[in-house]
């Protein structure tokens, strides 16, 4: 059965018609009706979702793509993107690993930076389906323990009910995420149902949870929401943050770390 949202609509369909806005920047009712063979009213009201979450901008007989929204680009667009500032986050991040810790890694490319810093740490175990992750730690001492599954080739890693069901049976002292975009509201949020579905498995088995997000990601919004800011123990950025969206967080209490680096 497909999930559905609050209001009845296949998630899995919403996904894919934003995927579509992501890779032409407009999409027709015409051509998405044909797409995903369903009516052309069923299409309009799927449009009207999206548009009602503030993610498009409806036009005539479609929809184009809001500006200021973040994409679920391919890892290696993603790898090249903000370099500096994912050093530094992960460098800052580092400092709050201690010998013994149990530690959970996704997806993201920011993690990858961190994977980089986990050589030194003694007696540290490491829990991901990152392969780009795993690539890093094979020459290390780090034990390290990749989750099985149904492979994303756009991620380079590891999604689908077995590996909800690996991640499930450890209990994590630190985890360390990230996402397409942060929003003060809506929080943590991201574009691919399976990635999400392995955020928020690795985020309840977690003691302590951590957001690695550059500051070219923050107030913006993406497709579905993953995690509310509030249960985050720590959000660390890059110094890039503007003094005004620093204010913002500081208002609604979240733990905001400003790490050291060039912009």
């Amino acid at each position: 059965m497909s999930t559905r949202d609050a209001y009845g609509i296949p998630v899995e369909r919403l996904n894919k018609i934003y995927e579509q806005l992501n890779l032409h920047g407009v999409v027709k009712v015409n051509e998405l009706a044909t797409l995903f063979t369903v009516s052309k009213m069923t299409i309009r009201r799927d449009l009207a979702e999206l548009d009602r979450r503030g993610l498009v901008v409806r036009s005539r007989g479609g929809a184009v793509l809001k500006e200021g929204l973040l994409a679920d680009d391919n890892v290696g667009i993603r790898q090249i993107q903000n370099v500096e500032k994912k050093q530094a986050i992960a460098a800052e991040a580092a400092k709050h690993l201690v010998p013994g810790d149990t530690v959970a890694l996704d997806a993201s490319t920011t993690v990858v930076e961190l994977a980089k810093q986990l050589g030194n740490i003694a007696d540290l175990t490491v829990v991901t389906g990152n392969f780009l992750v795993a690539n890093v730690l094979l020459s290390s001492a780090v034990t390290m323990h990749f989750i099985g599954g149904r492979l994303r080739r756009e991620a380079f890693s590891t999604t689908g009910p077995m590996a909800e069901g690996n991640i499930a049976q450890f209990s994590f002292s630190k985890c360390f995420v990230s996402g397409n975009a942060v929003h003060l509201t809506e929080g943590l949020m991201d574009t691919n149902m399976d990635e999400i579905q392995i955020k928020r498995q690795i985020l309840r088995n977690s003691e302590r949870r951590y957001l690695l997000v550059d500051s070219s990601k923050l107030m913006h919004r993406a497709l579905l929401k993953v995690w509310a800011l509030s249960d985050f123990d720590y959000v660390i950025t890059d110094n890039g943050i503007t003094d005004e969206i620093h204010q913002q967080f500081d208002k609604i209490g979240v733990p905001l770390v400003i790490a050291n680096g060039p912009l």
